[in-house]
């Protein structure tokens, strides 16, 4: 019986998981609706400029997060700070990605912007459940994809406003 109890245990703490990863997705929707939409438009147009853009980031959100939890107790408190914002480019990128996938789904007839944010984000979230191959390579690539075209997004708009084409091949809804 302690196999049968464990076996539940990591299921329900994989459904926990999923269930926040997805509500953590369409909070970041509800709160950056236009900024999601924009980033999910960058990344259909310059995925792997986007990939490359954000393993640089990636790396120095990790350094910094590694560099202040060994700074004593004033750099914890602050690593855990830089922690949680970095859960938050996490939830924005993975909505990001959420979106351009969604919207890639939906090829016969455009839906409304959040059903295709929802199909995105248990597409991405369930597919990074296979063992290795989700773990090492879909989820990552998600989150990278996401971050990169989110800092795409924000540096594109510091020079120029990014062009987004009235009628687009999505109705974003």
């Amino acid at each position: 019986m302690p196999y049968f109890g464990s076996t539940l245990f990591i299921v329900a703490l994989l459904l926990g998981a999923l269930a926040s990863l997805l509500g953590a997705v369409y909070l970041v929707f509800a709160l950056a609706r236009s900024k999601v939409r924009v980033a999910a438009e960058v990344l259909d147009q310059r995925p792997f400029a986007s990939v490359l853009l954000a393993l640089p980031i990636a790396f120095a959100l990790m350094l910094v997060l590694a560099v202040l939890s060994n700074l004593g107790p004033l750099g914890q408190g602050i690593a855990f700070i830089w922690a949680a914002l970095t859960g938050a480019a996490i939830a924005l990128s993975l909505a990001v990605s959420s979106l351009h996938v969604g919207l890639g789904l939906d090829c016969e007839k455009p839906r409304p912007a959040t059903e295709s944010l929802g199909r995105g984000a248990l597409t991405i979230l369930l597919s990074s459940l296979l063992p290795f191959l989700g773990w090492f390579i879909v989820l990552p690539l998600a989150v990278l994809g996401g971050l990169g075209a989110s800092a795409l997004t924000v540096f594109a708009a510091r020079r120029a406003a990014p062009t987004v084409s009235p009628v687009s091949r999505w109705e974003l809804g």
